[in-house]
């Protein structure tokens, strides 16, 4: 045989070889599951993706990959040529709400394409829906008064009992105003104070204990002094000498009346002299002597105000 044609049959030849090399091949006819829109209850939602290989070759699953919150299984791991295999993925819904997409990634042993890509979507919807979501209140005092309303609404075809309604916050007192405890539709909660609330952070849960699980709302705020000093701290620099000036401001929070009676520095020398702005607002002007104020200095300045009869600003050096 001629050496060019020779060269040609056996380049045709290699061809063929490769063309018909065989290797496996994976593949999902539906890789994404849509569940639809699902009222949750703490249940499980369990979906099987079918796979198929359909290359000339037994191909392995490697590994599976899932999202958080779900759980995947696939049977068998290896999976001849012609053959199915069956992935069941169960996403667990629990203390999940709102649009979902559960991604589950199978790694086998294809090299040119070696992940498959699954899917789980939908939309997860409460039980009991409830508004808000979280309850705020702002610009408190201690001696204020407080309320707040939140609705609460069963989802369910079922009835739902409201067994309980109670809070964690020490000094709210909670009430249903309306809608039955027995087998109601919809509920309004009212939270409310019953008695003088602690400066400081409001942090805490409105705890609805139904007969489908407990609904916990947080709730958040501040309780702010009625007399409240700018700043909060007067501050000196550490190489200051000699006579200093600095002024502050005291200032009922909700613009109520009150009296100064008397400002004095403790553990620094110098002076202090007040004059009243307006009804809610004095102003405090200090002059004291850098190199005397010692650890734990302030200014100390009494009011009329029963329950903050004394307010120290510290002297910070």
């Amino acid at each position: 045989m001629n050496g060019f044609y020779r060269f040609v049959v056996i380049g045709l030849c290699g061809l063929a070889a490769v063309s018909a090399e065989a290797v496996p091949r994976l593949e999902c006819f539906e890789p994404e599951h849509d569940f639809g829109e699902q009222v949750a209850k703490d249940q499980e939602i369990v979906h099987r993706f079918t796979l198929l290989n359909t290359g000339t070759e037994p191909m392995e699953i490697l590994e599976i990959k899932d999202c958080c919150g779900v759980s995947s299984t696939v049977v068998p791991m290896t999976i001849p040529p012609g053959s199915t295999a069956v992935c069941t993925s169960i996403f667990d819904t629990r203390n999940r709400y709102g649009a979902q997409e559960k991604q589950i990634l199978l790694v086998t042993d294809i090299q040119k394409t070696p992940y498959i890509d699954l899917r789980m979507t939908g939309t997860l919807l409460r039980a009991i829906e409830y508004s808000p979501a979280v309850v705020r209140f702002e610009n408190l005092m201690p001696d204020g008064s407080v309320s707040a309303t939140v609705t609460a609404t069963n989802l369910l075809a079922e009835a739902v009992t409201l067994k309980s309604a109670a809070t964690t916050i020490e000094g709210l007192e909670v009430e249903v105003v309306a809608g039955d405890q027995e087998a109601s539709r919809s509920w309004t909660i009212q939270l409310k104070s019953d008695a003088p609330l602690a400066v400081g952070q409001i942090s805490g849960m409105l705890k609805l204990n139904f007969s489908t699980g407990t609904v916990d709302i947080p709730v958040v705020g501040d309780v702010t002094p009625i007399l409240q000093a700018t700043p909060e701290q007067i501050r000196l620099s550490s190489t200051s000498a000699g006579e200093v000036k600095r002024m502050a401001m005291l200032r009922s929070g909700d613009g109520r009346a009150f009296d100064l009676l008397s400002a004095e520095l403790k553990d620094a020398e110098g002076t202090v002299s007040f004059k009243k702005l307006s009804e809610g607002k004095w102003q405090l002007s200090l002059s004291v002597q850098a190199e005397s104020v010692a650890p734990g200095a302030a200014m100390e300045v009494r009011t009329s105000l029963e329950s903050q009869a004394l307010i120290r600003i510290p002297l910070v050096k």
